[in-house]
């Protein structure tokens, strides 16, 4: 049998055996106690109050000994509905995190227009023509070949030096630089490109290591960072190549400056 508290409005599940009119009842909410009534007990007329029932001693022990339990559970449904809201939320939320900070959902970002656009593929001659812009007035002085027989290798070195001035009137940061050589007939052997601004002595080039001459030349970043960034208009910038044991027929070589940075797009540490 459903119960409702007269004064805070709870509901209880009574059982029916102790569902006896006339027996008193405590709200375990607000403590109120009242009196079960008799729903088969005619309503007294409107105009006329009914006569409150007098309590009698066993009213007053079952009053003691009778418990009501407690509130109805509330419905199930909207319990339902506050999880599902609940997970909805947490959904609605993990996935913006994965589609701002993760690459997880890449694919769908750009189906649905929200992904950074790719970067636009340069035609030939548009990269030729940036790469006008950043070396077209870099020249090349002083540059010669020699041979030195180094000891660590038990051969020879084939080594092209020089340095790249600065024609242009703006600075210019990591120079560099390629070294070729060719056959009699003018075919490619090898090549070679390297940043410039390292340079070592000539006894280094006779008792230094391969490993050891590639560290002071390609991979010397405090000589790079001295000599190669922000050279000025009518700056040098020297640079040494290194071919070990180099082939026995090649006869001619070149050089050519093939990359250069502005100095406002350099990062710290030299591009490898």
């Amino acid at each position: 049998m459903t119960v409702t508290c007269p004064n805070c409005k709870t509901t209880y599940n009574l059982a029916d055996d102790k569902a006896r009119p006339g027996v008193k009842l405590r709200c375990t909410v607000c403590r109120q106690v009242f009196v079960l009534p008799d729903s088969s007990a005619p309503e007294p007329p409107a105009d006329i109050p009914a006569a409150p029932p007098v309590p009698s001693a066993s009213d007053a022990e079952q009053e003691l000994s009778i418990s009501i339990g407690s509130p109805a559970r509330p419905r199930k449904g909207s319990r339902k509905f506050g999880v599902f809201a609940l997970v909805l939320v947490l959904l609605l939320g993990g996935g913006g995190a994965l589609l701002k900070y993760t690459s997880v959902l890449d694919p769908l970002k750009n189906i649905l227009g929200l992904g950074t656009p790719a970067p636009k593929e340069l035609t030939e001659a548009e990269r030729a023509a940036r790469l006008t812009e950043l070396v077209g007035k870099l020249e090349l002085r002083g540059v010669r070949p020699y041979l030195v027989h180094n000891d660590k290798i038990d051969g020879n070195l084939s080594v092209i030096e020089g340095k790249v001035i600065n024609g242009f009137d703006e600075p210019r940061s990591f120079i560099r630089v390629e070294a070729s050589l060719y056959d009699s007939a003018g075919n490619l052997l090898i090549s070679k490109p390297q940043l410039a601004g390292s340079m070592v002595s000539l006894f280094q080039l006779q008792v230094l290591s391969e490993q050891e001459l590639e560290n002071a030349l390609s991979n010397n970043k405090l000589d790079i960072l001295a000599n190669n960034t922000n050279v000025p208009p009518g700056g040098t910038v020297p640079f040494m190549l290194v071919f070990y044991n180099p082939p026995e027929n090649a006869s001619d070589f070149s050089v050519r400056v093939i990359g250069a940075s502005l100095p406002d797009t350099v990062k710290t540490d030299p591009p490898s």
